[in-house]
């Protein structure tokens, strides 16, 4: 799995582009976006919000490296409390199994199956962050 841009339509250091259309608010919705669907802004701003990613299955459980760069194609707000979850099994978007873990910067994890998301502790405007796998 290279890295992930998400709401970045055009990202210059080697991600894919992920359009926040293929993230939930976690009840099977697609998040608000302000201005382009796909490319906007990401907009949580009710306390408990949130979004998540899709589910991605990277075929094989190896130990590897997680990183979250949040806003790194433009600006937005933080109040973001960033996360991740995984495991060896598969398990649905909106799932409540695996359970989340809060991080900021880098984990190293032996995952085959990966889903990042960000909730709020107040309200949040994020324009792109990224998730890259290394």
């Amino acid at each position: 799995m290279t890295g992930k841009a998400f709401g970045e339509q055009t990202p210059t250091l080697g991600e894919t582009a992920v359009s926040w259309q293929t993230w939930t608010n976690g009840a099977g919705t697609v998040p608000t976006v302000f201005g382009d669907a796909d490319w906007g802004k990401l907009i949580l701003d009710l306390s408990g919000e949130e979004a998540r990613s899709a589910v991605y299955d990277l075929t094989i459980g190896v130990n590897r490296t997680f990183t979250i760069t949040a806003n790194r194609y433009g600006a937005g707000y933080e109040n973001a409390v960033y996360q991740i979850r995984g495991g060896a099994g598969s398990f649905t978007q909106d799932g409540t199994i695996p359970v989340w873990e809060e991080y900021a910067g880098t984990i190293s994890r032996n995952w085959r199956y990966v889903q990042t998301g960000v909730t709020t502790s107040g309200t949040f405007d994020q324009m792109s962050g990224t998730i890259t796998v290394e």
